[in-house]
């Protein structure tokens, strides 16, 4: 797998660099989309029937978007993305807090499962950290 690297760049500027240049140093992945979704039988599935979940954050690492009206999102492609990550909201409980983003594969959905007490419980967050230093 071959990614880009140019050293006086940050990585958006980089990629527009590449693309306004059309250099073809690297492939860039297509959109990853999916849904966001209330997951009433718990079936961990998208069934007919189940509602999306509007409003919530939505990160690849690199960029963070929020869930449309129907729970849809769309992640603009990025060279080499690794994992998508879903932002739990207030009153739910998720059983796939991320996922692994896999070769040829572009659609995750996300199910939400409401949780027993409407309780908040505070922050709790995941750390994003890039361990390449070159």
């Amino acid at each position: 797998m071959n990614i880009c690297r140019i050293p006086a760049l940050g990585v958006r500027s980089g990629l527009m660099a590449i693309l306004s240049l059309g250099v073809s140093c690297c492939a860039l992945a297509g959109d990853l989309h999916g849904r966001v979704f209330i997951d009433v039988n718990g079936n961990g599935k998208l069934d007919e029937g189940e509602a999306g979940a509007p409003g919530v954050a939505m990160s690849d690492g690199l960029a963070v978007v929020k869930t449309d009206a129907t729970g849809s999102y769309r992640l603009p492609g990025i060279p080499a993305p690794r994992f998508l990550l879903l932002t739990q909201p207030d009153g739910f409980e998720a059983p796939a807090l991320f996922q692994r983003v896999v070769a040829g594969q572009d659609n995750y959905d996300f199910a939400l499962v409401k949780s027993a007490s409407d309780e908040r419980k505070g922050l709790s967050c995941d750390h994003l950290t890039d361990t390449d230093t070159d």
